[in-house]
């Protein structure tokens, strides 16, 4: 009987073979490694980018006594409170479209008492106080011009008004009166009002044809939008028996230096010549 030495052929065979077969299953489990964490890079690498190029809105942050509606101190929904040590203040952060929301509200709050009747305002026992009385107010008030008609710009017709008297100039805006503008000459947030007072009878045209009204916008840099817009159909007021209508638009907006506004409507025929009802306010919040 022969028995197996150390120099056997078989006996080195069988440590190859294992030697072998260790080797692959390493190179197996290198392979899933790197199957693992080349996953994980391509993960990883989509999320940031698509993080990177999701729509995202810019942080903002207002002071919150000019947020803070009735006797509330909190921040409104969806702002976070914050302490601003160099302005020794604290102010309300949060998405731009939610700050500028809560803009318009408070200064919906604070002027109005109905948005029904935007002329009625709130009353401020503080506006009596004649060290209050004696600052610049933060309002600007122009009545539709009963001495000048309107001027055809387009498919529409440019309105032109004029200052109401009983309020104060207010520092940052102009209007031309040979150029139906108003032109801004302090970067701010502004609220925007315009309002006008419609009588159906007398419009002339189809039936079906659209009332538009438009607050229309100029940057310094020439470029033009439409920043509010009514419409309404004559059609539509006349099956409900209605004659007159209160067409009113309203928002918030940041204007910057060298901005122009101007108004223009469809149908001038159809405003009423009532100073009280037909005004484009701006605010400044």
């Amino acid at each position: 009987m022969k028995t197996k030495t150390q120099g056997d052929p078989e006996s080195a065979n069988g440590i190859k073979n294992v030697l072998k077969k260790w080797v692959f299953i390493i190179c197996i489990v290198l392979v899933i490694v790197e199957l693992v964490v080349l996953l994980f890079l391509v993960v990883t690498w989509r999320v940031q980018r698509d993080n990177q190029l999701a729509p995202t809105q810019q942080q903002m942050c207002y002071p919150r006594v000019k947020l803070i509606v009735d006797d509330n101190t909190a921040c409104p929904e969806g702002l976070v409170s914050k302490f601003d040590e160099a302005k020794n203040e604290t102010t309300c952060c949060g998405k731009l479209s939610e700050v500028l929301n809560s803009v318009l509200n408070k200064s919906v709050f604070d002027r109005y008492n109905s948005k029904i009747n935007p002329e009625i305002r709130t009353y401020n026992p503080e506006a009596f106080n004649c060290k209050a009385a004696n600052q610049d107010l933060s309002v600007t008030r122009l009545t539709l011009a009963q001495n000048k008609k309107s001027v055809p710009v387009d498919s529409a017709h440019k309105l032109y008004w004029e200052k109401d008297p009983a309020l104060p100039k207010l520092s940052g805006l102009m209007y031309s009166v040979e150029d139906g503008q108003v032109f801004v000459e302090e970067t701010e947030i502004y609220h925007i009002l315009l309002q006008l007072k419609l009588n159906m009878s007398k419009t002339t045209g189809v039936l079906d044809e659209k009332i538009r009204h438009k607050v229309h916008f100029i940057s310094d840099s020439g470029a033009s939008a439409v920043l509010l817009e009514d419409v309404t159909s004559p059609c539509t007021m006349r099956s409900h028996s209605a004659t007159e209508k209160a067409s009113v638009v309203e928002a918030v907006f940041r204007l910057k230096y060298g901005d122009r506004l101007y108004v223009t409507t469809t149908h001038p025929e159809s405003i009423l010549t009532d100073p009280h009802n037909n005004h484009f306010s701006i605010y400044r919040v």
